[in-house]
This record gives C-alpha cells, structure tokens and sequence, in this order.
C-alpha cells in the first residue's frame, strides 16, 4: 500500500558557440516520490530540487495528487503542483546567426498549477486545468533583431478538456476532442479559444477475423489567434501580434488495416482543399501546412 522513491541525478553540460563562447555547467537534482493506497483511494507526492552552478540552482518542484475509483471504470482525480524553474539556456546567452543576447538576470519562471479530472475508461475523460504562471520569458523581435523578454506581471490560463468515444451503430464509432482555453493575458500567451478534433470511423473484422480495418473521416478545427512565428535561423518561435491563423477546417478520409503484427495505412490529407479556391490553411505566419496528399505507410512488428 505504500510506494517511497529516492533519486539523485547528476548532470554535466557544456555549450559551444560561435566567437569561441563556451559554458559549462553542473547541477545535481534531488527527487522524491511517495504513494499510499487507502482501499479505492490512492493518494501521491512528489518533489524535486536542483543544486548547482547558479543558472539552475534553487530550480524545484512539488506536486500532490489524490485519485477516488469510484467503480471498476469510473475514476476522479484532483492534483495541484508548484514549480519554479530557470529559463533555458537559449534565453540567457545566445551568440549565433546572426543574433546575439545576454541576459543572466532572468528570473524563474513559477507556475502554479490545478486539476481535476474525471475518467471513465474507454468512453469519456473531463479535464479541467488552471493555471497560474509568473515571470514567464518569450522572444520578441524589433528592427531585425531577437532578444528574450520577461514578463513581470502574473496572468492565469484556464484550460478544459473533453475527450467522448461513442458507439453509434455496432461497428460504427464516433471519437471526439474539444478543448476550451483562455488566457487573461493575450500579450504573453495566446493560444484558440476552441479547437477541436472529431472521427467518424468504421471499426470491423474480415475474412474469418483475420484482418482488422478501419476506415472514417477526421474533421479538426480552432478559433483564430496569434501563433508564434517560427524563426529559422535562430531554430526558435518568437512572439508576435500581427498575423493570426486558424479558423479553419482540415479533412481527412483515412483507411487502417491489421493483420496479426502487419499494420497498413492509407490516408487522403487535406481533402477539401480539392474544391477551395484559395484555401486559408496556414498552420503558422508564413509557414503554410500541406495541400491534398496521398500518404501510405506500413509497419511490420517482429517482435513482441
């Protein structure tokens, strides 16, 4: 009924960049886990700390999370979490392609974290998510060039979940995903206010059992906002307000066959974009996603 776990974790890095820069750093991160099992009740902690050089020194970590079964499928979860973690190392100093920065005096980033979660196995799972986060560090660009800014007021992102897989008809399935956010700060965070993911699908057996297909329609969705613009020479995504994306709608039509360890499928991407004059399918600024395709691909599994 009771589970304890105690690690240590010593780490050694070392970055080389251009105009001969080198860092080194080491950290040793301490953790500990614990879980009790009261009857249909389980209850876990969980904690985390860094020692080290001063870039991920005092970094840590709690959590805790209490799970009730209410029955063999139905369960509800409730967890709260704290952290306070040092921006990566990409933030503090960056002299490559072009663009340099230096910036050691960024503070960690805290994130205060809520959940409640409720689960019946195979049919449905509710989520609901708040969070709180602090001193949270983005890349900006101004007149060509990148540096990374922190925020110093906190803002809140809620965050609800919904995943439903409904039988309609014997051997006719219906899966759907909704998700709902909402960040009382856009200029730090942005993220659809809805998105969605749906499948209709056949699920059946054929000659004697021996072949499992499925073959249906995936239909995704979301809202507009603006997304990070990804910056290749820099390998990064970097804020921005000026160009949103979304508000579209992507189909797929797929096929799944299985025969014992072999596993084929066939699917048609993007297949309203055959009759859309001027489809607005653009998955980031700039970066558009793929026009109709054709995509195949099989698996051969020859071990267990």
């Amino acid at each position: 009924p009771v589970k304890l776990k105690l690690a240590l974790q010593p780490r050694w890095y070392r970055i080389n960049e251009h105009d001969s820069l080198h860092y080194h750093w080491q950290t040793l991160t301490t953790s500990g886990q614990l879980a009790v099992r009261l009857g249909d009740d389980t209850v876990g902690l969980q904690m985390h700390y860094t020692l080290g050089d001063s870039c991920m020194h005092g970094d840590r970590m709690a959590a805790a999370h209490f799970t009730h079964r209410i029955d063999s499928l139905r369960s509800i979860t409730f967890s709260a979490s704290a952290s306070s973690k040092s921006p990566d190392f990409f933030y503090l100093h960056y002299h490559s392609n072009g663009y340099a920065w230096d910036a050691p005096s960024l503070h960690k980033t805290d994130i205060h974290r809520l959940n409640l979660r409720y689960e019946r196995f195979g049919a449905l799972q509710c989520e609901i998510t708040a969070n709180h986060i602090n001193h949270l560090v983005q890349l900006t660009e101004s007149g060509g060039t990148l540096s990374p800014v922190q925020g110093n007021i906190g803002f809140w992102l809620l965050q609800g979940h919904i995943a439903l897989h409904m039988p309609l008809w014997r051997w006719l399935h219906c899966d759907m995903e909704q998700f709902m956010q909402y960040s009382s700060d856009n200029t730090q965070w942005d993220a659809p206010l809805w998105a969605t993911k749906n499948s209709i699908y056949a699920d059946f057996r054929l000659f004697h059992n021996a072949m499992r297909m499925q073959a249906g329609i995936d239909i995704r969705y979301h809202t507009p906002f603006f997304a990070d613009a990804y910056n290749a020479p820099a390998g990064a995504f970097v804020r921005q307000r000026d160009i949103e994306v979304g508000n579209y709608l992507w189909g797929d039509l797929f096929v799944n066959m299985q025969v014992r360890k072999v596993t084929i499928f066939l699917k048609a991407g993007h297949l309203n974009a055959l009759w859309e004059t001027a489809p607005d399918y653009f998955l980031l600024p700039h970066y558009p996603g793929n026009k109709f395709g054709i995509y195949y691909g099989l698996t051969w599994q020859f071990f267990d």
